[in-house]
């Protein structure tokens, strides 16, 4: 746990500025530390929304950043913090990543054209950061990374006053003084008090800061690791769960994009999206603003901000879902034994069976569609585990799984499940006494054990309606109703008639028209012990699991 791993040789006792290397081996050593500690900062996230990605927003706006910098080579400290701006600016993620995009901003700028960099030229960069950060937030909140940001730059100020212009003893101040702006958070924040915790977003920029020292000082700083207390307050929690009791919660849409254009007035920017949501941060580069937005009309917002430029980066993802991911894994306790399951999920039934059946998490698997690899990787940095087996549930999903393990320090498995029941299947084989290894063994196992039917509707251009069955990509059988095909295809996989058959039926279809169609099922086949279930699946009317 940043233990200051890859560490920089000693150049002199007094270390009187930074040049270009120096920058780039504490932004390394910063990425390295909120890595090892991204879970800590993930749970203390209750704030401005309680979805438990604090840490991973912040890391993957760092590593965005140290990407642009593998293809620099310069020995110039204000080129290195200029480009690894312009990097985090594309991979700033949520709150937290884009108001960590500010204070990077802030620092790159304040020190440009600047080869080394002294103790006073850090100083004057950090009270640029601190009043970036602010101007991109259109309500600035006490209690949060900004407050953590400006009363560091205070005491960095103040340490220029000091005779010592070792940069060593300069960090060692701002780290403290981090340490307890962060502490004092708690008392700032209504919502962090009632919870019983610092501010994530502080945290993690405490933890930033803590690598660079880590950098500086060989990775043995004479200052140790403030680790805060992660337990939210039973109240908090009981709090929530009776404010939920009859009423859903709406978090609306987090919005994203980049928006570039001749002219760009930000003024105006800010008075036109103001009124569209909250958490409204505006973080503007030279040629550009990143804009961060929670809104219930995600596309109102999108169409407003092209008529002034053009638009990239652009993601808007479900804040309500993220939300239920994180509280129910909190709730249950997401690890057993060290090890939780991310399941992806096609739809909202079967969201909610994985989750009854043990799943930690649930990803729709629009969300990795659309997102890819980066969503993934949120949802398993978010667990608070260091193993972590993932089921895909979809075939066309399983190389991208695949990549997260590369991605991360924890050890990922990934079950080959190709269709959502072998998923099912898997996490009802998870054993909660076995290890990590023994597990993944048996769910890769119960996937053998499931044969899928997916059942598709075709309309044809007279007007015909036709319907097919597959299984394992293979055509089975067609009829003109869903009964009359699964029967068919029934038959055509030589069901004995003792087999277990669960029908989940997708978001097309209600409740009644799969248990007429389970009626018709057990007319032809009485000995089959058949089930019907909700799966909200949008790409096939029904999909049947049929285990021996």
């Amino acid at each position: 746990m940043c233990n200051g791993e890859g560490k920089i040789a000693e150049k002199m006792h007094k270390l009187k500025a930074l040049d270009g290397e120096t920058v780039k081996k504490m932004l390394l050593s910063a990425h390295k530390c909120l890595e090892d500690n991204i879970s800590v900062i993930n749970a203390l996230n209750v704030y401005p929304v309680p979805d438990g990605d604090t840490g991973t927003n912040m890391l993957l706006t760092i590593r965005s950043g140290l990407k642009e910098l593998e293809k620099l080579e310069t020995d110039n400290a204000s080129r290195v913090l200029l480009t690894f701006e312009r990097g985090a600016l594309t991979g700033a993620r949520g709150n937290s990543g884009v108001i960590l995009y500010q204070i990077i901003s802030g620092l790159a700028r304040g020190v440009s054209r600047l080869k080394h960099l002294s103790k006073k030229d850090l100083a004057a960069s950090l009270f640029n950061a601190s009043q970036q950060a602010y101007l991109g937030v259109s309500k600035p909140v006490e209690g949060t990374i900004l407050t953590v940001i400006r009363d560091v730059s205070k005491a960095a100020r103040l340490h220029v006053e000091n005779e010592n212009e070792d940069l060593k003893l300069f960090f060692e101040e701002i780290v403290s003084s981090a340490q307890r702006a962060v502490e004092n958070t708690t008392a700032l924040l209504k919502e962090l008090e009632e919870a019983g915790v610092v501010d994530a977003g502080g945290y993690g920029l405490y933890t930033i800061f803590y690598g660079f020292l880590l950098a500086l000082e060989n990775g043995k700083p004479r200052i140790e690791y403030f680790r805060p207390d992660t337990m939210l307050k039973s109240e908090y929690i009981q709090g929530r769960e009776s404010s939920e009791v009859g009423a859903e919660r709406r978090y609306g849409h987090c919005t994203e994009f980049i928006l570039r254009g001749d002219g760009l007035n930000r003024d105006r920017l800010e008075k036109v999206l103001k009124g569209k949501g909250t958490s409204l941060i505006l973080a503007e580069s030279e040629s550009a603003v990143r804009v961060h937005i929670h809104t219930d009309d995600p596309d109102s917002v999108l169409q407003a901000a092209k008529t002034m430029g053009t638009l990239s980066e652009v993601h808007s993802y479900d804040m309500e879902s993220q939300y239920r991911r994180y509280r129910n894994a909190f709730m249950r306790g997401a690890c057993k034994r060290d090890t939780a399951i991310l399941a992806v999920s096609p739809g909202e039934g079967f969201s909610e069976i994985f989750l009854s059946l043990g799943a930690s998490s649930v990803i729709p698997a629009s969300q990795v569609v659309n997102r890819g690899v980066e969503e993934l990787l949120k949802a398993v940095e978010e667990l608070p585990c260091r193993n972590v087996i993932i089921i895909p549930s979809q075939g066309n999903l399983l190389s991208a799984v695949r990549e997260i393990g590369s991605m991360t320090k924890k050890k990922v498995m990934v079950v080959p499940a190709e269709t959502v029941t072998q998923g099912i299947a898997a996490v009802v084989a998870f054993n909660d006494l076995a290890e990590g290894e023994e597990n993944y063994k048996l769910m890769c196992e119960a996937i053998s054990e499931v044969r899928t039917v997916e059942v598709t509707r075709t309309v044809h251009s007279e007007g015909k309606v036709e319907y097919t069955a597959s299984s394992n990509g293979t055509t089975v059988a067609k009829g003109h109703t869903p009964a009359d095909t699964l029967i068919k295809a029934l038959l055509a996989l030589k069901i004995a008639g003792d087999e277990t058959v669960t029908i989940y039926y997708g978001e097309g279809q209600s409740g009644e028209d799969a248990e007429n169609m389970r009626e018709e099922l057990f007319r032809r086949y009485p000995d089959l012990e058949l089930e019907v279930l909700p799966g909200g699946q949008s790409f096939c009317e029904f999909i049947l699991s049929v285990e021996q």
